[in-house]
């Protein structure tokens, strides 16, 4: 999808479409965040969001607002957000797994509010939920991870924080007990990490976390049943409160990394290590932690909802990461318009990035204008049929994109300048008002804009409509 924004001094807004019906512009490659308008989950952070196969929806539950937990439960199934439940368990920093083997959705532990850890398990089925197993198998803890194991049938959970100590043990869950498997050499103690099940290679993924010395963990590790493996590569953007999901689409994990205040960035797991897929701020979700995200098969997308910010929770509003998106966004302080006087110049600026190369049109009141094919369109000089509406078209593998127009108006070179500094603003109006009235041989009164020999109101209308041109 590519990324479009135009700057005349200032950054202007700028449109990515697809085609007319809504489908995919580009090729599956060609991946864009897009921001959902649709309201549904309060802002919350810690909650948990997992792709319900069966039912086609995301399930989302819990999460934190303050020091307070929530029972809600949630399902979002592309077109809108439909409240089911708010008869859960109270819970944040908890995680879920949806069990396709059975068709549910396994939450285990968390804390509830400011206060005990739980060790519970609970399944909701789409129309309820159920305690499973009250306080059996792993034990208290907060910020563990869980995905379920397709292959072996069972969910896989590790670590952890229970109160003060950082926990490494692995438990997998059948649907009716918990099990804790003897793991030689497992990855060291941990909380804040994340766990997808990457259904091609046959393996759990686990990626990030915090050590117990509050030390990032820039790792991922693998599961294969019977025992973790390190299949770290050299990377800087897997740490702690990041999100995961596994885009059967592409075949590979997307990994949406908040490794520090600033960083939000895409992620895909290739054979040689993590990759970023999109650096580019002003198309992506703002910065945060503690964000939920699932997978969508049916519909090829990505979810994201929630989060936090420096201890504030991120909008309400879910994001989807989608090939050849439709989306719309904006930059701050954009000038739709802009006046200049004949005789100067004019340079407006394009820029695109996502799925390049890329071809370039300016146009002018949506006529092509010839030979403004390059990022830059330069008008020098102006003359008033240079006034219109322009805007530029970007074409690429992976879609089109187009700019908002931008309106030039172009006027007389000494229109509503009374002063002859070239252009119009309060000392012209001053020097109008102060000669408001006067009746006299054209050319004789100042302020009369018209050559009309009286300086009057149709005077002032030419000034204000001259104000701010430059």
């Amino acid at each position: 999808m590519p990324l479009f924004h135009v700057f005349m001094a200032m950054q202007f807004a700028v449109v990515v479409t697809a085609s007319s019906d809504g489908s995919p512009a580009g090729p599956p490659e060609c991946l864009g965040w897009v921001l959902r308008g649709e309201i549904g989950p309060s802002e919350r952070s810690r909650a948990a969001m997992v792709y319900d196969e069966r039912r086609g929806v995301c399930v989302l539950h819990g999460g934190a607002i303050g020091d307070f937990s929530l029972t809600d439960t949630w399902e979002w199934d592309g077109v809108a957000w439909t409240f089911r439940s708010n008869s859960g368990p109270s819970r944040r920093m908890h995680d879920m797994a949806y069990d396709s083997r059975r068709g549910v959705t396994v939450l285990y532990a968390g804390q509830i509010n400011n206060g005990p850890l739980a060790s519970d398990t609970w399944e909701w089925d789409g129309v309820g939920w159920s305690l499973r197993d009250a306080v059996m198998g792993p034990g208290l803890r907060r910020e563990h991870a869980l995905a379920y194991d397709a292959a072996r049938g069972v969910t896989v959970m590790f670590g952890g924080i229970r109160n003060a100590a950082y926990l490494n043990d692995t438990w997998v869950w059948d649907g009716t007990s918990w099990t804790w498997v003897n793991v030689q050499n497992p990855p060291a103690p941990r909380r804040g990490h994340r766990m997808i099940y990457d259904p091609v290679r046959g393996v759990v993924v686990m990626a990030g976390g915090v050590s117990a010395s509050n030390q990032q963990l820039l790792e991922t590790w693998e599961w294969d049943g019977e025992q973790w493996h390190n299949a770290s590569q050299s990377f800087s953007g897997v740490g702690y409160g990041n999100t995961l999901a596994f885009d059967a689409a592409r075949q590979q994990p997307i990994l949406f990394s908040w490794s520090n205040p600033l960083d939000k960035q895409t992620y895909v797991r290739e054979a040689a290590g993590w990759a970023l897929i999109s650096d580019v701020a002003i198309i992506e979700p703002n910065p945060r932690s503690y964000a939920c995200m699932a997978y969508d098969s049916a519909r090829a997308v990505t979810v994201l909802h929630g989060g936090e910010r420096f201890s504030s929770l991120s909008p309400r509003h879910a994001w989807e990461l989608r090939p050849g998106a439709t989306s719309a966004f904006w930059l701050p302080a954009a000038p739709y318009s802009t006046c200049r006087r004949a005789g100067g110049s004019l340079t407006l600026t394009v820029g695109a990035a996502n799925g390049g190369p890329f071809e370039y049109q300016w146009r002018r009141d949506g006529i092509p204008i010839d030979g403004a094919t390059t990022t830059t369109l330069t008008l020098n000089p102006l003359a008033e049929s240079d006034s219109g509406a322009y805007d530029a078209l970007a074409t690429s593998p992976c879609g089109d994109a187009q700019s908002y127009a931008v309106t030039v108006r172009v006027v007389d070179p000494g229109c509503g300048d009374l002063d002859g500094d070239h252009d119009s603003e309060k000392a012209d109006l001053g020097i109008l008002l102060a000669n408001y009235g006067c009746v006299s041989p054209p050319g004789f009164c100042p302020g009369d804009l018209n050559g009309d020999g009286r300086t009057d109101q149709a005077d002032l209308g030419i000034l204000l409509s001259c104000w701010g041109c430059y």
